[in-house]
């Protein structure tokens, strides 16, 4: 009986464990980003831009607070827009994505600033983070001068 008992214990452990996992990886498809890339500084330069594509494929809006990457010196969420038949960027404080929609971060449009571009000298992929104002982050590794697919995931 006793063995009995405990060969219910461990099944029972194991389901949960399998349990969260498959958990964990629903969550991860909730957001997917592709065309992830950072327009090359120029010569000398200090400052760029991050650009990509934000799918959100939950059924709540998302809210990109900020970002952050260990290649920068500061981040900031970006906007173009026209004010009086002239483009003007300016900095915003957040950026709501609605449910079932995407987003694209695009020259001319939404962009994540990047101060202190000279640490991506030499690079060909570099590393950004989106924080969400739930405390979420969605990790991007972004290429230096491309808009190719690349990787991310989802804490």
């Amino acid at each position: 009986m006793k063995v009995f008992f405990l060969t219910c214990i461990l099944l029972l452990m194991s389901s949960i464990n399998y349990a969260a996992d498959v958990g964990h990886q629903d969550l991860a498809a909730e957001y997917h980003i592709v065309n992830a890339y950072i327009k090359p500084p120029i010569p000398g330069g200090q400052a760029t831009a991050a650009y990509f594509t934000l799918h959100n494929n939950s059924s709540e809006a998302i809210t990109i607070a900020g970002a952050k990457s260990p290649m920068a010196d500061r981040l900031e969420l970006h906007q173009h827009s026209m004010q009086d038949g002239l483009m003007k960027m300016s900095k915003v404080a957040s950026i709501t994505v609605n449910p079932s929609a995407s987003l694209t971060f695009k020259p001319g449009g939404y962009h994540i600033m990047w101060f202190g571009a000279s640490k991506l000298l030499d690079k060909k992929t570099v590393p950004l983070e989106l924080i969400l104002s739930n405390g979420e982050t969605i990790k991007i590794i972004a290429e230096l001068g491309g808009d190719r697919q690349t990787a991310f995931h989802h804490h």
